[in-house]
């Protein structure tokens, strides 16, 4: 179902997305890893998908940037012509609070990445 499928994974480089990206390449998808600062798991994570997703690429962006979405979604196109999915995993930083104390900004942050 994921065969040579391009799938995009913004914030690759957290658990949830490393893991999703790992499998997305298990079952032959050509995985796109996003990722804002940490170059060295991005490494890390393209050498392990890359034993079963050869074509996977990482591209750093701050996905709350559109002027840096934009270059990634060029650059993305550029190299394979499509992006057939999307797994948007990145995330704002947020404060540690009850969650009584969570504020609709606190939500929006999320939602604006």
């Amino acid at each position: 179902m994921l065969k040579g499928k391009v799938g995009l994974i913004t914030g690759a480089t957290g658990g949830m997305g490393s893991q999703t990206a790992k499998l997305a390449a298990k079952y032959g998808a050509i995985v796109v890893a996003n990722y804002h600062n940490s170059e060295e798991r991005a490494k890390l994570l393209l050498k392990d998908i890359r034993k079963t997703s050869s074509k996977s690429i990482a591209i750093k962006a701050d996905v709350s940037k559109k002027v840096e979405v934009d270059k990634m979604i060029k650059e993305i196109l550029t190299d394979f012509k499509r992006i057939d999915a999307v797994v948007n995993n990145a995330n704002a930083p947020i404060a540690h609070k009850p969650f009584s104390a969570v504020e609709w900004a606190d939500f929006q942050k999320q939602l604006d990445v």
